[in-house]
């Protein structure tokens, strides 16, 4: 093997695995772990969202952080996605993330991003391998 190489085991046993839970469970696995990892980021999102900085009636203060939304999708393939922001409602936050002619960018999306993902990514390995586990105990041979 080169020294840059690595080797991978049990990856037959979790395809194996994988098929003998079923689409089902494979989904509810999938969307629980999307759920718990989503939220690692949504947290950091809302602790980042800048507030208003002339609240109003429309835009009234913490309104951002109020708005910002996970949503979780699985598609007919079985391909998972998390997506986390504001509501179409809260869209000035993307004024305040890619900045307009009259002011400049602060970013607070991205960085809570680059923030929370190595957190997310645990917390959805964790979640994603305990469903994994517990049918692997309950269908032992």
């Amino acid at each position: 093997m080169a020294d840059d190489a690595c080797k991978i085991e049990g990856v037959d046993e979790l395809c194996a695995t994988l098929r003998e839970m079923g689409t089902q469970a494979v989904r509810k696995a999938l969307r629980s772990a999307l759920n718990y990892s989503g939220s690692q980021m949504q947290e950091a999102a809302i602790a980042r969202a800048p507030e208003a900085e002339h609240p109003n009636k429309i835009h009234p203060a913490g309104q951002l952080k109020a708005d910002i939304r996970r949503y979780v999708t699985i598609d007919s393939a079985g391909k998972g996605t998390c997506a986390v922001g504001p509501s179409k409602h809260s869209f000035y936050g993307s004024f305040c993330e890619f900045g307009t002619s009259h002011q400049p960018a602060r970013p607070w999306l991205r960085p809570a991003f680059d923030q929370s993902v190595e957190r997310a990514q645990e917390v959805f390995m964790r979640v994603f391998g305990a469903y994994i586990e517990d049918f692997a105990k309950k269908h032992k041979k």
